[in-house]
């Protein structure tokens, strides 16, 4: 953050992380950093993906990174479509 970045996005890059815990760390991360934006990406390996990314808005998220059917690596990425 103290380089300048716009934009802090979490990832749960191996889509096993639960709704809860992921409205927390967005809570946090924009507690921590209250004037960067904070956005989500999360993967869909546990099916998750969608409940994710709304549980990080939730918590303060800005930014949802998706994609249209769920497609993407693995089991996919959040279906935003």
């Amino acid at each position: 953050v103290d380089g300048g970045v716009d934009w802090l996005v979490l990832c749960d890059t191996n889509g096993g992380s639960l709704p809860w815990e992921i409205e927390e760390m967005t809570q946090e991360v924009r507690f921590r950093f209250p004037q960067t934006n904070v956005g989500i990406h999360c993967h869909n390996d546990q099916g998750m993906a969608v409940a994710n990314s709304i549980a990080s808005v939730r918590g303060g998220a800005g930014l949802i990174q998706g994609t249209v059917n769920g497609y993407g690596e693995r089991t996919g990425n959040a279906n935003v479509m």
